[in-house]
């Protein structure tokens, strides 16, 4: 830092320039394994304890996407939001990150099973079209792997602007 006249001015060399980059990106590195944790710990965590103690009935699997959507998405939006929680961001845009990225996450989830679908089988004695039965090893991991990757990618996105035009870790 040098000053001309009354105004301080800040040369940056190459190597600050370059260690500023190595430094956002053992942030970003950082923030990232810990948003992938948490939306994975927390999204399973929330179906383990639905499936004990919540008695829901399914009418359709539309009705099972929503709801499955539902139990593991904002879980892991939540997960995501407190990972890449920038302290230095305006109020506004802290609370737009937490109230829209778990929506945001649910419904993305829902849209990938709606668009990818899950295994269905039926019957109760071979040939019968009577009874579909939901793969849940399939739909479960479709919702997560989805939850995570929607959550992660919404909640990096006022991080990495504010990182990259602030400067702001």
């Amino acid at each position: 830092m040098y000053t001309i006249g009354c105004a301080r001015v800040n040369q940056i060399n190459e190597n600050d320039r370059r260690m500023l980059t190595l430094e956002s990106a053992m942030w970003i590195l950082g923030r990232l394994c810990i948003g992938v944790f948490l939306s994975v710990a927390l999204a399973a965590a929330t179906w383990v304890f639905s499936r004990l103690f919540l008695q829901y009935v399914a009418l359709d699997t539309t009705t099972i996407y929503i709801t499955q959507s539902l139990i593991i998405g904002i879980p892991a939006g939540i997960g995501a939001v407190a990972a890449w929680w920038n302290p230095e961001a305006p109020l506004w845009l802290k609370l737009l990150t937490a109230v829209v990225t778990p929506q945001a996450t649910a419904l993305c989830a829902w849209l990938t099973l709606e668009i990818r679908g899950v295994y269905t089988y039926f019957g109760l004695l071979g040939g019968s079209h009577r009874v579909p039965v939901i793969d849940i090893g399939d739909l479960l991991g479709t919702v997560i792997v989805a939850s995570v990757i929607a959550a992660n990618a919404l909640a990096a996105v006022p991080y990495l602007y504010r990182l990259l035009r602030h400067q702001e870790t």
